[in-house]
């Protein structure tokens, strides 16, 4: 796995942090942090799948480990900052939003993957029936010519 891939999600995650620190106090931009958030979040998944896949083809996930404790951290720092700014809630609803809005995204994939499943063999059916179609026509008319070609 390339070292760009790796620190591609940390440098999301440390971009987000960053955000989130400057714009939190005055809360005034809040479409800025809510991307922050939603940028912070999107690094650690990174992480963490990079981290599924280093472990899948053996590679070293050092540099992986670090990244995803820091960006632990950088997810701590950012719930005592909103936890600071507005209360405990609001940091539950923004969890619990992520979930679902990770599960919502996890069930589109697998329906989507279902119906590509599903028009493949639709397509693969409609093959097969053409193809013996064709075929079966093919016959037919070799013997008509041949049963053409007696008289």
């Amino acid at each position: 796995m390339p070292v760009a891939e790796i620190l591609a999600g940390a440098a999301l995650v440390k971009a987000s942090i960053d955000g989130i620190k400057s714009t939190i106090g005055a809360a005034k931009d809040i479409s800025q942090i809510t991307t922050d958030l939603d940028n912070l979040f999107t690094g650690a998944q990174q992480i963490r799948q990079q981290k599924k896949q280093a472990k899948a083809t053996g590679q070293s996930a050092t540099e992986i480990v670090i990244q995803e404790e820091l960006a632990k951290e950088a997810i701590e720092a950012a719930k005592q900052l909103i936890m600071a700014r507005w209360d405990w809630g609001v940091w539950q609803k923004v969890v619990s939003l992520q979930k679902e809005q990770a599960l919502a995204a996890k069930h589109k994939a697998a329906a989507d993957a279902r119906a590509a499943q599903v028009r493949k063999e639709e397509f693969e059916s409609a093959a097969t029936v053409g193809a013996s179609l064709i075929l079966g026509i093919l016959v037919v008319t070799i013997i008509a010519l041949v049963v053409w070609a007696m008289q």
